[in-house]
């Protein structure tokens, strides 16, 4: 619904607004007409007694943005490149650079969206965050990049992005470069050249290329014996630009002999396994984690997130990656299930221990497993408090908030319920649902509408009540599948007491008889029947 402005509100417009403007920024309202608005340039570089401007009352009625903004100002940083704390996959904060692409203000809390050299960064923005504006070209030098944070102060970092202190000599207006697009060659040409003096020829040009370190070197320290004549300088400094801006050649193939190369050779296929072992959310996933994510998580790298949870005190179940990876985004309806949290036991310990359950592989590749079975309530309540206890250092104020009045409802059920297994499976399917109903509200709506799902933790909800009616069918088949296996065991055991009562057959042929057999040629004893061929030799 469109706001009615009034004298002293904010709005935050564009060239596409207001034509005056060159970017986006904010402006004041400072009086309103039957169709049109008075405002002027607003935000931390405006400058008092500033020009004042018109634009459409209609316009400014859907650009008002809070009061709360004038205290940070986040849309004064859009599009603007930025220099910023980041923290790397080893857990060590860095400065880094970017472009800020939008940002999202609640009334909780306010994040600058940021695109930067390690992908997509969601910085929390408050009076403390370390954040400085730069230009294009300090932007394109990347000052104070990569630099650790501790060693390197806003301050300081602001000194270094004063032209005053930079340590490259400026070039003249006769050094301007000309860029030009590199061609798809075995060997690609030069991306820089000087249009005043043009190319140097083949023969030149192969001879800088082939240029050494330790050439270069030794002409500075020779220097004193050449003559500096102004021509030769910018020369120099010409080949000095070409040099320093060529393409890199083709890398060379590593060679197995030696035992540099070798080493070298291992890191690469050891980097090359550890991609493969690193978590890498979907888009979704990371929307999802950014809306339910307490605040000091936010803006992690995935991977050392989950690696540090996993290594916290604040796990009661076992923090295998997939449950971790499940976690991160409340995957709930797409596979994770409550009982994947169910409280380990230290015999659970052991037999992950002895079964050799894989702890390190974060990546798609180590699939979920299916989670235990609900035996009692008491199964389903323990999941329910592990998963609490998780959230408590994990998940927002308000994602916590709703984990808990979960755990309570089903504490409250099972206090008046009675204690059947069909029926604490069909509940634990039943808290998926809601769980998952919430991560669905979440992506379409937003964390407000999800956590309205509060409300259907009742027993007057129609899902329970049909889940009820359906668990008499549920444990009648359970009690049948348990008389067709005593069934089934007590046949086998009355077999075999039969059999083992049977008496033992004696053999037809007497054993003196037997023996008494004459052996044929072969060492075998002959059978009667062959005997009797030769004639019966008793007489009458």
């Amino acid at each position: 619904m469109a706001t009615q402005p009034a004298p002293g509100d904010i709005a935050f417009v564009g060239p596409a607004h207001l034509s005056h403007l060159s970017n986006y920024q904010y402006v004041e309202v400072v009086s309103v007409e039957e169709a049109s608005v008075h405002v002027s340039i607003a935000g931390p570089d405006a400058t008092s007694g500033g020009s004042t401007y018109t634009m459409p009352l209609g316009t400014v009625q859907h650009r008002v943005v809070p009061a709360r903004e004038r205290d940070l100002w986040p849309g004064s940083y859009l599009a603007h490149p930025v220099a910023f704390v980041w923290t790397t996959d080893d857990g060590v904060d860095v400065w880094s650079c970017g472009v800020v692409s939008g940002y999202s203000a609640t009334e909780d809390e306010t994040t600058l969206h940021i695109l930067g050299h390690e992908g997509p960064v969601r910085l929390p923005l408050v009076t403390t965050t370390a954040i400085i504006k730069a230009d294009v070209l300090t932007y394109a030098l990347q000052i104070g990049g990569t630099v650790n944070a501790a060693a390197l102060t806003p301050t300081e970092l602001l000194e270094q992005k004063t032209q005053s202190s930079w340590r490259v000599t400026d070039a003249g207006p006769e050094h301007i470069l000309e860029y030009s697009t590199a061609t798809r060659a075995r060997r690609p040409e030069d991306l820089y050249s000087d249009p005043a003096i043009g190319r140097l020829p083949d023969q030149a040009s192969a001879t800088i290329s082939r240029q050494t370190t330790g050439d270069i070197s030794a002409s500075d320290s020779n220097s004193d014996s050449i003559s500096n004549s102004p021509g030769d300088n910018d020369d120099e400094d010409i080949q000095a630009i070409r040099h320093a801006h060529r393409p890199n050649p083709k890398r060379r193939r590593i060679e197995l002999a030696s035992d540099s190369g070798s080493s070298q050779y291992q890191d690469y296929r050891g980097r090359g396994r550890q991609r493969g072992l690193v978590f890498q959310p979907s888009p979704i996933d990371r929307q999802v984690h950014d809306a339910v994510v307490h605040r000091r998580h936010t803006g992690n790298a995935p991977q050392t997130l989950l690696q540090s949870v996993q290594q916290s005190d604040q796990l009661d179940f076992i923090g295998t990656p997939p449950v971790l990876r499940a976690a991160y985004h409340f995957g709930f309806g797409v596979g994770l299930s409550i009982m994947h949290f169910r409280r380990a036991s230290p015999s659970d310990d052991v037999m992950s221990t002895e079964n050799g359950v894989d702890m390190w592989d974060f990546s798609a590749k180590n699939s979920l497993q299916p989670p235990p079975k609900a035996n009692t309530f008491n199964d389903l309540i323990s999941a329910l408090a592990a998963f609490y206890k998780f959230g408590e250092n994990f998940y927002n104020k308000k994602t916590k908030k709703f984990i808990g009045a979960a755990r309570d409802f089903v504490i409250a059920y099972a206090d008046h319920s009675s204690h059947d297994s069909g029926m604490a499976r069909l509940l634990v399917h039943w808290i998926n649902t809601k769980f998952g109903l919430f991560r669905s509200r979440l992506v379409a709506k937003g964390i407000r509408s999800a956590t309205r799902v509060v409300k259907q933790f009742s027993r007057m909800d129609e899902q329970l009540v049909a889940l009820k009616e359906s668990c008499p069918q549920l444990s009648q088949q359970a009690q049948n599948s348990l008389r067709h296996k005593a069934a089934e065991s007590e046949g086998v055991s009355r077999s075999s007491r039969q059999s083992s009562a049977r008496p033992a057959t004696k053999p037809k042929i007497p054993a003196p008889v037997m023996a008494a057999l004459p052996k044929g040629e072969d060492g075998r004893r002959q059978c009667l029947r062959f005997i009797s061929k030769a004639g019966c030799n008793v007489t009458e």
